[in-house]
Formats: C-alpha cells, structure tokens, sequence
C-alpha cells in the first residue's frame, strides 16, 4: 500500500518547485484550500511517518518558511504551513515566537481560525500561552486561549 505522507509531499514538493521557479512566493487560496483539506484528511487517518518521509518534509519546511516571510499576512498559506508541521511531527522545530506570530496571524482571520481548531493540539497552544503569561504578555495570552479555546493552567 502506498504512503499517504509521500505521495502527499510529493505532490507539494512538485507545486513548490513549480511556484517558486516562476518566481511566485505564495499559493492562491483556493490552492492553499485543497492542501488544508488534504492536510485535514490526513490528520483523520494519523499515518504513520518514515525518518526519510519526515526529513524530506522537514526541509520542504525550511524552504517553506524562507519563501513565507515575504508574504506573511496571508493567513491560509500560514494556515496551510502549520498544518503541514503539525502533520509530519515538525512543529517543534519552530521556536515560541516563530508560533505565536503565526498563530496571531491564523486568529486574525475568523476562516483560516476555525480551520485550524483540529490542528490546535499540535501547535502546543497551552505551551505557547505559559510562554505569554511568563513574558507578562497576559492579553496576548488570553486573546490566543480565547481564539483557540484553550484554558491556560497558570502555576502558582
């Protein structure tokens, strides 16, 4: 039986390759849409993830979010990158900041936010308010449990 993960970022690597060789560097949302919906389907099925599968998307992931940083504002393809991390196991390779601006960025569209709630677990979203409530940042904290539906356990 084939590998869902591959093939799926076989199939992104190649539309990666594509957009960026024209010199584009973000998708149109009705493209981001239907990675969001493969995304959502895969995250149903929780295949399992290979080292190989997991280190190609990884560096996918790099060139991914080096392309990005010119065109942050939209909110489906920031959507559509955390999915992707969340997916192959990567987010922890972002750091609390890299998260949250991300995350500040999904919350500012109502869309892109609700479809982001079945990824939610997987961007440590209680880790990331802890953070904010460490760094005395408490509106931003509870701006991103409110968005996301997340309580935050505050420590005494």
């Amino acid at each position: 039986m084939p590998d869902p993960t591959k093939h799926v970022l076989d199939i992104m690597e190649g539309s990666f390759s594509q957009l960026w060789r024209k010199g584009d560097v973000g998708f149109k949302a009705g493209v981001m849409k239907s990675y969001i919906s493969i995304f959502e389907q895969l995250l149903r099925i929780s295949p399992p993830i290979e080292v190989p599968v997991r280190e190609e998307a990884m560096k996918l992931a790099g060139e991914w979010k080096e392309k990005m940083r010119a065109n942050t504002e939209n909110s489906l393809e920031v959507l559509g990158f955390l999915q992707f991390l969340a997916m192959y196991g990567l987010v922890s390779s972002l750091n609390e900041d890299e998260i949250l601006n991300f995350l500040g960025i999904i919350s500012q569209n109502e869309y892109a936010l609700e479809l982001s709630r079945p990824f939610a677990p997987a961007y440590k979203i209680p880790e990331v308010i802890q953070y904010l409530i460490g760094r005395k940042k408490l509106i931003d904290a509870v701006r991103l449990a409110c968005s996301f539906g997340t309580r935050p356990r505050i420590k005494k």
